[in-house]
């Protein structure tokens, strides 16, 4: 019935549409934006959708000005896109048009990198954590080689939340583009880390940046990211673009957002004032821990994890996947927002 070519995809792993209603619960296993939103913004980003904005193709120019401004980089410059996923996606459309290119990445990373990566039959040179979760540079460095295509660094690196120093992330820069390889730094979590390579742009023409609205103005339903990068760069991946990658809403809302940057900075410090907290209940239980550079937290249970994971379930709360990396395969992800937000996971907290 079908040719036997189109088969391949079965070796790549998807997770199925869930018909579970996460909204029932608290939220703690997806990083997403947790507790209460401005629904005043909500409500006033759907007047603007007018009978015109439903019925034309989005006009994405508002968006792209609003962006410049915030970002201070140039509307040539930035690329729109639906969620930082879709970003990096058009980064290997850009390096991988032929099957075989070499791709570097640290292990692990984003899941979406190793679905891309399997998509695009790219040779993929996993440098991964060692056991107290330091990367080795070194190695990264060494790998890059003439046959190198893209490099993709995730800083701070999902589901590690570690961060690379600026000085490590140009001797990457500089041997990659020695080689005439690209390097796409992933800051999804940008907001909630201070640091970002963008300084970096006007001094390395290899360097692509992806960001996520998801994160940093806590809309991820909306589903709206962009790429910075060199003017030229930016045209080439501006071609491989869809149409219209940003929809009416998306438009409204993310410029909504964008101009409350007091409401996403006040969040961004209840955030790491609630993370504090866990960090000093998690000290006197005597509880290990992994902090991040991000929004979510790590904590190891030991032998209290049945007492835990009962209070989780009883208390309706969803919790994220345990770390990856030997040594620390015991530690369980969490989520953090706001302290008022996050009651039911402290009064779990301090019981066990």
């Amino acid at each position: 019935m079908y040719k036997k070519n189109i088969f391949w995809t079965n070796s790549i792993s998807r997770p199925p549409i869930l018909k579970d209603n996460r909204q029932n619960y608290l939220r703690l296993d997806k990083n997403e934006w947790v507790g209460d939103f401005n629904k005043k913004i909500i409500k006033n980003s759907l007047k603007k959708l007018s009978f015109q904005k439903i019925v034309a193709y989005p006009n994405q120019f508002k968006l792209y000005k609003v962006l410049s401004k915030v970002t201070g980089f140039k509307s040539q410059q930035l690329i729109l896109t639906p969620g930082s996923d879709a970003g990096i996606k058009n980064c290997f459309e850009l390096c991988f048009r032929e099957k075989g290119g070499e791709l570097i990445t640290t292990e692990p990373t984003y899941e979406m990198v190793n679905v891309y990566a399997r998509l695009y039959e790219t040779k993929n040179k996993k440098i991964g954590f060692d056991t107290n979760l330091s990367l080795n540079i070194k190695k990264l460095i060494d790998s890059i080689s003439s046959k190198t295509s893209l490099i993709i660094i995730a800083n701070p690196n999902s589901p590690t939340g570690t961060q690379i120093s600026e000085k490590n992330l140009i001797k990457i820069l500089l041997k990659a583009k020695k080689n005439k390889a690209l390097v796409l730094i992933d800051e999804a979590y940008y907001g909630f880390s201070k640091y970002t390579s963008a300084n970096l742009i006007k001094r390395f023409n290899n360097l692509i940046i992806s960001r996520s609205l998801s994160k940093y103005c806590g809309i991820a339903g909306i589903r709206v990211g962009y790429l910075i990068s060199n003017k030229f760069l930016a045209k080439l991946l501006y071609n491989l673009k869809p149409t219209y990658e940003i929809n009416s809403v998306g438009i409204e809302l993310a410029i909504a957002m964008l101009n409350k940057n007091k409401l996403i900075e006040k969040y961004f410090k209840e955030v790491k004032k609630c993370k504090n907290k866990i960090i000093k209940i998690c000290k006197e239980k005597k509880l290990n821990y992994l902090d991040s550079n991000t929004n979510f937290i790590y904590i190891n249970f030991g032998k209290k994890e049945k007492k835990f994971l009962s209070g989780v379930k009883k208390e309706k709360i969803l919790i994220g996947k345990n770390l990856t990396v030997s040594r620390f395969k015991k530690f369980k992800r969490f989520t953090i927002g706001p302290f008022k937000s996050m009651a039911r996971f402290f009064k779990i907290l301090r019981r066990i």
